[in-house]
């Protein structure tokens, strides 16, 4: 168990304070962590909002994310990404990587554009932090081409949902890293992302002994909700 695992933060240290909010942004910040992943959307008011779920609570899924403004998100609590890059960069200096999951939802006919979102996206990171310590991962793939249309070298990566089990798919997407669902991985699936060149990074494992099966495994990465139990369990 002494090889190299990339410890990315899930909304944060979200089992110890609320996901996807600031105070959980800072303290896996504080803990260490080699990344920390985000959920944005993109609001009718032009503004990205760090929040996961597509529909406000308690809404009964009748009210899109997408649909309220900035001040409805903060009344839930939900930062805009510039605060997350403002948090960030008041603390150390020390280079970690922002993953950024961008939603996107077809369902909805009232979805702003996925070229729009990108644009936005870009340019709120642009004007705020750096493009060379962010990736943009999304279960939208038609969203991570319109990434890679407008730069072919921004680090993008697949998300594969709990269902999916085949990965050759995504290579059409020429990733460096996938994130699968952990319940498919298995000896199978791991020994073909290493014969395929592909980086796995599988959500969400949050149990020593998940975290041991993926070591033992050879696995590169993985997304946890309990950063600090992992980064001590790795000592």
């Amino acid at each position: 168990m002494n090889q190299y695992l990339h410890v990315q933060a899930h909304r944060g240290a979200s089992l110890e304070k609320k996901e996807n909010s600031i105070e959980s942004i800072q303290r896996a910040a504080e803990l260490g962590v080699d990344s920390i992943e985000i959920d944005v959307h993109l609001l009718r008011d032009g503004m990205i909002t760090v929040f996961h779920d597509f529909f406000l609570p308690g809404s009964g899924n009748s009210q899109f994310i997408c649909d309220q403004n900035t001040s409805t998100m903060r009344d839930f609590g939900a930062p805009n990404l510039p605060d997350v890059f403002e948090c960030l960069k008041s603390m150390s200096s020390r280079l970690l990587w922002l993953d950024i999951e961008v939603k996107y939802l077809e369902e909805n006919p009232n979805s702003p554009e996925r070229e729009k979102i990108v644009d936005s996206v870009l340019k709120t990171v642009s004007f705020n932090w750096e493009l060379n310590r962010t990736r943009f991962r999304s279960f939208d793939w038609k969203l991570l081409r319109v990434f890679h249309k407008t730069v072919a070298t921004f680090q993008t990566i697949p998300l594969l949902g709990r269902n999916e089990n085949d990965f050759s798919k995504v290579l059409e997407l020429q990733p460096e890293w996938i994130a699968p669902y952990f319940g498919t991985l298995n000896d199978k699936t791991v020994a073909w992302a290493k014969r395929a060149g592909v980086k796995l990074m599988p959500y969400t494992v949050n149990s020593p002994t998940d975290w041991k099966k993926i070591m033992d495994w050879g696995v590169q990465g993985v997304t946890t909700d309990d950063p600090r139990g992992l980064l001590s369990f790795l000592g």
